[in-house]
């Protein structure tokens, strides 16, 4: 059975994402930092820019979908190094990760955020 992770899992695309997987009959792993809603799957309490969290949810899984992020233009202004740990080497710790587990795709959506007003 072909398993997944995606991160962002509670986020508008990744609630629909493990709807998606899950009707294909993947096994799903939902990885988010705030409480997933009950879609089926897994959920996984996690942090993506915390090393041991990443490797702890690619072990296993044969593609990732990462769709978490800090998004929007508002979220960053109380903390910008809050925004670039998550969203740039938060990016880069799962990357790392999937490589070392030998996950075979690695799926990376973005927000249209990144292009401002």
């Amino acid at each position: 059975m072909t398993k997944v992770l995606v991160t962002g899992a509670a986020g508008f695309v990744g609630r629909h994402l493990v709807r998606a997987c899950l009707a294909l009959g993947w096994e799903v792993l939902g990885m988010n930092v705030r409480p997933a809603p009950e879609n089926g799957g897994t959920f996984l309490h996690g942090d993506f820019s915390l090393r041991e969290d990443v490797r702890r949810a690619v072990k296993d899984v044969d593609y990732v979908f990462h769709e978490g992020a800090v998004s929007s233009s508002p979220m960053f202004e109380p903390d910008p190094s809050r925004g670039v740990e998550v969203n740039v080497m938060g990016g880069l710790y799962l990357l790392h990760a999937a490589a070392d587990a030998g996950v075979g795709r690695f799926v990376y959506a973005s927000t249209s955020s990144v292009y401002g007003d």
